[in-house]
């Protein structure tokens, strides 16, 4: 596409320009601006001298604020360059950390496994434990009822010894006095 020319008339230091521009009319109004006011200024500082030294030297003034306006640029890419160095560095160390993250969660939750395991473990021998403490009272129950047991055996065993040792004291009295009515 054809950039479509416009012509403008323009007016620096007294004197008229007729400009050809393209759709930037206002951007070169504001330059004319600018020059004729530089040079207006150089005019009033120094108004003995002529018109061509004004215009050298408004410019040299206008060169001077270029070259300060382009170390400042350069100032500025400089410095966008080293933010753009840092902003890349630390894009690496957070990635890094994302990554010391991820492993950090994946540790969490193989310990939260793990852990998980262990308790399952635990309440499977706790139950173990209460059944062996269940079987262990029912045990202990047994044995005091055989012990019980044993102790009315032992009881009947010795009345029982007790009858006899009568019954014999009986039969041998019954003897004895049989031997003493014969």
């Amino acid at each position: 596409m054809s950039e479509q020319k416009n012509t403008t008339e323009l007016k620096i230091f007294g004197i008229n320009f007729h400009v050809k521009t393209g759709d930037n009319i206002e951007e070169v109004l504001a330059i004319a601006e600018y020059v004729d006011k530089e040079l207006n200024e150089v005019k009033e500082k120094n108004p003995y001298t002529n018109n061509m030294h004004i215009a050298i030297l408004g410019a040299m003034n206008i060169s001077e604020r270029l070259e300060q306006a382009q170390e400042k640029v350069d100032i500025v890419k400089a410095a966008e360059e080293e933010a753009k160095s840092k902003i890349s560095e630390l894009e690496g160390i957070i990635v890094g950390k994302n990554r010391e993250i991820q492993n950090l969660q994946d540790q969490k939750r193989a310990v939260i496994n793990e852990k998980e395991e262990l308790n399952q473990q635990l309440n499977d021998k706790e139950e173990l434990l209460n059944q062996y403490r269940d079987h262990l009272k029912q045990s202990k129950s047994e044995s005091e009822n055989d012990r019980k047991t044993i102790l009315d055996l032992q009881n009947q065993l010795f009345e029982c010894q007790i009858e006899l040792v009568k019954a014999k004291k009986g039969d041998e009295e019954t003897a004895v006095s049989e031997d003493i009515s014969e």
